[in-house]
């Protein structure tokens, strides 16, 4: 336990934990536990707990530290001290100075932060700082040690035919196999398997579903039709896509390039090692298993999507903002990160070449909801 000095009868505290994964059922309870154990020990009293149930990489999609740090840094805190289990709830910072940023900032304000399960008290001395370091390089250390070990494990599974990505695409559903390869079950999207024993693999999902990928492939190599205007035929006919959205250019040439159509896995296209920017990786390291599904079209049709020249997609002010407005009402926020990561939206580029910067369309869209006929917008379509 930290060996802090007793601050007095009753001096209030925040305390703040967090667990990683939703695996670990009873961290959080187990953090709880300890901190009001080392309260009651030397005379503080919780007044405010902030949690967050995210990875420490780093700060952002961490609300509960984020409010922390907010309140702190107020000048209006009702609290003294912020008590946190150890060195890494406060963080798995890859840069160890932006967790002892984060520290002297609340320091500066007249906060302090103590470690309730740490051998040494922070107190400032040398041997506190060097025992803090390290702890922090560890706790650094442990997070980049694991990530490769579930991206080697990830890519072995893949390997062999497994589904290692969250949701199925469309027209398809996760499997559950036990760990004698019997089925368990279809997951539905947002379930998860109970058991980490258990794997997943891909299969045929709802006729319907699978008439519809059948239809555009059609569209598409026999009929010449574009992306742009399958979707909207498809929009015409009221079919949607997972959660009623619709369908746009992106999404149809998401459908049309994805080899999974014809029963082939490609795995690991792209790395975001730690949460950092995704990059592409180079096509040799790319992970490849043929029939791990039963194919929904044929290979040599899907061949041939695959040589039809790709047309260009052109999307209005109007479009672009749109598509931000939808995202912004699904998601509750939006990021740079989070634009990057949809498949249905155009490129950050895009939207930085359209408005100037990406900021500008957020704001542009923050003034939309509000003020909608004062945005200008072209008369061009998706084409």
């Amino acid at each position: 336990m930290n060996k802090a000095s007793n601050p007095g009868p009753e001096a209030p505290a925040a305390c703040y934990v967090r667990r990683s994964s939703g695996l670990q059922y009873y961290s959080i309870e187990h953090q709880l536990a300890a901190i009001a154990t080392f309260a009651s020990e030397k005379g503080f009293v919780i007044v405010r707990t902030f949690t967050d149930d995210r990875s420490g990489l780093n700060l952002s999609g961490r609300p509960g530290l984020s409010a922390l740090l907010g309140e702190a840094l107020s000048g209006s805190a009702i609290f003294q001290t912020i008590l946190v289990y150890d060195v890494s709830r406060w963080g798995r910072f890859q840069d160890l100075d932006q967790a002892a940023h984060y520290e002297f900032l609340c320091r500066k304000a007249g906060i302090a932060v103590e470690y309730c399960n740490e051998p040494f008290a922070n107190d400032g001395s040398p041997h506190s700082n060097l025992f803090k370091q390290i702890k922090r390089s560890i706790a650094a250390e442990y997070s980049r040690d694991l990530s490769q070990r579930l991206s080697r494990a990830k890519q072995a599974l893949a390997a062999k035919g497994f589904h290692q990505c969250g949701s199925a695409p469309y027209g398809l559903r996760r499997m559950v196999l036990d760990q004698a390869g019997r089925p368990k079950g279809i997951l539905e999207h947002g379930e998860s398997k109970l058991l980490t024993g258990y794997r997943t693999v891909l299969v045929q999902g709802p006729p319907d579903e699978v008439e519809t990928i059948r239809r555009i492939f059609a569209w598409f190599v026999e009929d010449n039709l574009s992306r742009a205007e399958i979707a909207r035929r498809l929009t015409r006919e009221g079919i949607s896509r997972r959660g009623d959205a619709p369908w746009s250019w992106a999404s149809i040439s998401t459908v049309l390039s994805n080899p999974i159509y014809a029963g082939d896995l490609v795995f690991g296209k792209t790395t975001a090692p730690l949460k950092s920017a995704k990059i592409l990786k180079p096509a040799n390291l790319w992970v490849r298993r043929a029939g791990v599904v039963a194919p929904i079209i044929d290979r040599a049709v899907f061949n041939q999507a695959q040589e039809r020249p790709r047309e260009t997609c052109r999307y209005s002010d109007r479009d672009l903002l749109d598509a931000l407005v939808r995202l912004k009402d699904r998601e509750g926020r939006l990021s740079q990160r989070l634009v990057a990561a949809q498949a249905d939206l155009a490129s950050v580029r895009t939207y930085e070449r359209r408005f100037g910067s990406l900021q500008a369309a957020f704001k542009a869209v923050g003034a939309r909801l509000h003020k909608r006929a004062r945005l200008s917008a072209s008369p061009d379509d998706v084409q």
